[in-house]
Parts: C-alpha cells; sequence; structure tokens
C-alpha cells in the first residue's frame, strides 16, 4: 500500500502531465488537425460532384463539325462476382461477351469496367435488367463524323482527353475543357437534399476551333490523291490547297492516312503529316526559284538565248543531261521545256552567293511557323559547303531538301506579286459569347519585285500551255505550273536508283490567282514522270473545285 505522502507526491506531479497531454491532444484536433476533422465532418453530409464539359468542337471554314464531343457511358461492376443466372446471359450479350468471358472480366474483381463508349439505347436496355452492382457513368467521347478526311490534320485525343497530335495537340490549350466542382448537402442515406447545391469551381467546356480549310475540297484532294497514290502504289504522297493572297490552307491531305476514330489501330508512321514534314528533293519544279531569283537580279532577261548543249553538258567532272537534245533555247523556252542544262547557265550567270541568297530568301531551310506540330525545316546548305559542281545540281532542285508547304508558300511569291507569307490552318477561336483569337495575314518579307513576279506568271502560263505541263490544262482558265521529276538519291546508288518523286505545282487564274495547288507523289511504280503523273492529278482536283465554286455563293 502506497503511503499517504506517496499518493499525494504521485497525484501532485502526475495530474499536471495528464492536463498537460490532454492539452497538447485537443491543439492537436482542433488547430494542427483543424481542416482534416473539418473535411471529415463535412464528408458526412456533404458531396463533391465533379462536372466534365465538353472539348471543344473542331470545324471547317463554314462551320462544318469535323472534330468533336458525344456522350457516351461506361458501363462498371463493384461487386466480387454476379449471380449465375439469365441476367448475366442477356448482359453478356447485350455486351457482346460470351457469359464466360463476362464471368472471367469481373471475378475476383472489386471493381470492373465491363464497357467503355456505350450509347444511350444499350444503356436503357442494361437498366432494365435491374442488375445489383452494375453501373453506369457518363463521359464524353471524341468523334470525327468524316472518319478519315483529314486524319494527320486534325490529330487526335489520348485517353486523358488530351491532344496529341495534328491541331488537337497545337491547340490544345484552347480546346480543353476546364472541369468544375459543385457540392451539394446529403441526408443520412446519402441522398441529395433538394435545392442545396453551390457552384465551388464552375466548368468551362473547350473553345471552338474554326479551320481555314473548306471540307468540300478537302474531300475532292483526298480522293483524287489517293486514287492516284494507289494506281501507282506510291510510297507516299501529299496536297496542299491554298490561298496564295493570305496564306490559308484550304485543303492539306496526306497518304497514308488513318482514321483519328480509332488511331491505335494504325502504325504511328501513318500519324506524320507529310505536306509539312516530308523533306525530298524538289526536282525542277524548282526551277522557278532559280529562274525568278536571276530575272530578280536581272543577270538575265527574255530576249537572252542559251545554248543547251544538245542534251549533254559536262560541268566540274559531272554530266548535265537534258530529258532532250536542245540547242538553243530563250529563257522562257527553258523553263517550258524544263532544261536542266539550261537552268544551270542561268544560274551560273547569277552566281552561288546570290542564289543560296534567295533560296533562303524564298524560305528555304527555315519552318514556314504553321500552326501545326511536326514541321520540319529541310536542307540547305550554305555556299562554302558546295561543290563545284552543286551549280549544276541545286539550280533544278537536287542537293537540297524542301518540304511541300515550303515549296507551296515558296511559289505563292510569284502567285501573289511577291511576298512571302506565312502559312495557317487556323482561322478563328471562339467561345459561345466571344471571338478569342482571329487569324489574319502575315507578310513575312518581300522576295521579289511585282515585276518579275509578273515575268514568272507568263513564264509558268506558257508551262502549262505548251510545256510539259500541258496535261495541267483546263478549259476557260490560264493556268501557271510547273512540273517535277526528281531523280531520287540513295546511298550507294546515287541518282541512278530507279526511284523519281513526281510532282506538279500550279495556280489560276494567272492574272490574280485565288487557287494554289501542290500534287508531290513519292516513288510512284510505272509512269514517274511530274507532267504524266502529278499534273492530271491537278487538274482533276481543280476542275471539280471550280465546278463547287460556280455553284456557291460563298467564293474564296
Amino acid at each position: 500500500m502506497i503511503p499517504y505522502k506517496g499518493r499525494f507526491f504521485w497525484i501532485f506531479f502526475s495530474l499536471p502531465l495528464i492536463y498537460l497531454l490532454l492539452f497538447l491532444k485537443l491543439f492537436q484536433i482542433q488547430v494542427l488537425q483543424k481542416n482534416f476533422f473539418s473535411k471529415k465532418a463535412n464528408s458526412l453530409h456533404e458531396i463533391s460532384i465533379k462536372i466534365h464539359p465538353k472539348r471543344g468542337e473542331i470545324t471547317d471554314r463554314n462551320g462544318n463539325i469535323l472534330a468533336a464531343d458525344r456522350q457516351s457511358y461506361s458501363i462498371f461492376y463493384r461487386k466480387f462476382s454476379l449471380p449465375e443466372n439469365k441476367k448475366l446471359g442477356k448482359l453478356a450479350s447485350l455486351l457482346g461477351y460470351s457469359k464466360n468471358a463476362l464471368i472471367g472480366k469481373i471475378s475476383g474483381k472489386k471493381f470492373a469496367y465491363l464497357q467503355k463508349g456505350v450509347d444511350n439505347e444499350l444503356v436503357e436496355e442494361i437498366k432494365k435488367l435491374k442488375l445489383k452492382g452494375l453501373g453506369w457513368e457518363k463521359e464524353f467521347q471524341r468523334f470525327y463524323p468524316s472518319g478519315d478526311l483529314a486524319g494527320p490534320v486534325l490529330g487526335f485525343v489520348g485517353k486523358d482527353r488530351k491532344g496529341l497530335s495534328g491541331v488537337e495537340l497545337f491547340y490544345n490549350k484552347y480546346l480543353q475543357e476546364k472541369k468544375g466542382v459543385i457540392k451539394a448537402e446529403k441526408d443520412g442515406r446519402g441522398r441529395i437534399l433538394p435545392s442545396s447545391e453551390w457552384v465551388v469551381s464552375p466548368s468551362r467546356k473547350g473553345y471552338t476551333v474554326k479551320l481555314t480549310i473548306d471540307e468540300r475540297f478537302q474531300y475532292i484532294l483526298e480522293e483524287e490523291l489517293k486514287s492516284v497514290h494507289k494506281e501507282y502504289n506510291a510510297k507516299e504522297s501529299a496536297g496542299i490547297l491554298i490561298n496564295p493572297q493570305t496564306g490559308e490552307i484550304l485543303a492539306m491531305a496526306s497518304f497514308p492516312s488513318f482514321a483519328p476514330d480509332s488511331f491505335w489501330k494504325y502504325s504511328p508512321s501513318r500519324f506524320k503529316n507529310r505536306a509539312i514534314s516530308m523533306v525530298y528533293e524538289p526536282g525542277s519544279t524548282f526551277k522557278v526559284i532559280t529562274m525568278a531569283s536571276a530575272l530578280e537580279e536581272r543577270v538575265v532577261s527574255l530576249k537572252d538565248r542559251i545554248f543547251c548543249e544538245n542534251g549533254k553538258f559536262l560541268l566540274y567532272g559531272r554530266v548535265i543531261h537534258d530529258h532532250e537534245p536542245f540547242g538553243i533555247l530563250s529563257i522562257p523556252e527553258i523553263l517550258w521545256h524544263s532544261s536542266n542544262i539550261g537552268i544551270t547557265k542561268v544560274a551560273m550567270k547569277l552566281g552561288k552567293n546570290k542564289l543560296y541568297r534567295y533560296i533562303r530568301k524564298f524560305g528555304f531551310g527555315e519552318k514556314t511557323g504553321i500552326d501545326l506540330p511536326g514541321e520540319e525545316e529541310g536542307i540547305v546548305r550554305k555556299p562554302y559547303e558546295w561543290s563545284k559542281a552543286s551549280i549544276g545540281a541545286i539550280p533544278y532542285g537536287q542537293e537540297i531538301g524542301v518540304t511541300p508547304i515550303q515549296l507551296t508558300m515558296a511559289v505563292g511569291v510569284i502567285a501573289n506579286g511577291g511576298y512571302l507569307l506565312k502559312p495557317y490552318i487556323v482561322k478563328e477561336i471562339a467561345s459561345d459569347e466571344k471571338i478569342i483569337l482571329k487569324r489574319k495575314k502575315e507578310v513575312k518579307r518581300r522576295v521579289i519585285s511585282t515585276r518579275t513576279a509578273n515575268l514568272m506568271k507568263e513564264m509558268m502560263a506558257g508551262v502549262v500551255k505548251k510545256g510539259t505541263g500541258i496535261k495541267a490544262r483546263i478549259t476557260n482558265y490560264r493556268i501557271a505550273g510547273k512540273t517535277g521529276t526528281a531523280q531520287k538519291y540513295i546511298p550507294g546508288k546515287g541518282y541512278n536508283s530507279g526511284k523519281y518523286i513526281a510532282s506538279f505545282i500550279g495556280f489560276l487564274p494567272v492574272e490574280k490567282p485565288r487557287f494554289l495547288l501542290l500534287i508531290v507523289i513519292n516513288e510512284p511504280e510505272g509512269l514517274h514522270y511530274g507532267g504524266e503523273i502529278a499534273a492530271p492529278c491537278f487538274k482533276k482536283v481543280m476542275e471539280r473545285i471550280l465546278s463547287y465554286q460556280m455553284l456557291d455563293k460563298r467564293r474564296i
């Protein structure tokens, strides 16, 4: 038995310690863990509801929807197993499973998704089964109404609903929705009390992104280009249609392509937008750049005549060939008949340093700045890196790498009177209330004079009227253009690989062009001349587009 003094001593010293511990515990609960217990208390009578609004729509220039969200459901089960009964078999049938497969999907799991992307009609059928533990949640699924149309341009979104390629990626910050939170009071049974909701964080649906593309033009370009791509079993193909007066992309095609709705079924190589990323030697289409540069510097005039060596010209140990044994040609005839020797002699008058300067002024060797991801800058070597024989190759599109969008904008300089424009594919971005962003024509620099541009227009019109581009002719329209048949350089084989790139670039009407179209076919089998493959494709595309324009009041 503890003596009286001992008990007193123990009580005297232990009580303050107990009070101190109680104080510290209360301090911990009421101060240090105040937020924790406050949230826990609130959770007993409050519920947070997350609001998932729609991702922004992507439309063409006329408001036709190219990408949007549509409502769907995810079906899930949250018990260990389903009872073995007729309803289970019915559920399996509705979801496209066998009964055993469905049992295997959920056995031993506390929670399992059975199907995602389910439409409202199927959900209504599932509800009628009244199976305990079966649930569904509303969600939005990205939908592309036109299937694979403009797939590489539009891109696609991932499971987190963020853009992963194309417009979906480049403009993700505008298309991405802002999720919101609503709180509400609930009773003891967890039921939400009427009129008890309040907004904690407001939601906002994504902005609408309107493209410069015309859906009808896109369809025409893809259909005709795909036909040629398949007919000649090409490795890859690209097509670009622009308004050369503004820099707007009216259509852009790339093959092989893919359907954004089911992008996971395709090889990642198909996601590539070849119109902005394919680096290739442009061949004879590049002659318009060399000729325009020489005319601008006035080192040649239309009156000049050049001896083209009857089709074979030895320059610094390298033999330059023409496709025909031309003798003396005028400056326009060099372009009309696409003489390699003639354009080489023109370039020699200009000199490699000035030629290089104009190549850069026309925008080669740098990105155009188009508002799409994945653009390449091409390959342009500085003059000190050229060999002596390079002046007999670069003027007609060898030893240089360009992209289709670069060549399109460079020829656009001639079409619009001398200005290099920045291409763009988004016209405007808007919410329901206001316009967030509006794109306008953007001039990067003046490259050539109006005089030179007009001379080049007429010379290029001659290419289509009586030169290599005759198969691009359209009745009642004056068209300016240039063919390209580039021998592909293959390491170990050089330019004798037997592989080619066929192309044609043209614009109309010559006086004030409204349309400029480039067609590029990489490694066609059989025929390989640009005038035989690409020029007819240009004609078919433009004939159909012009027919639409005749009937449509919405002129470009």
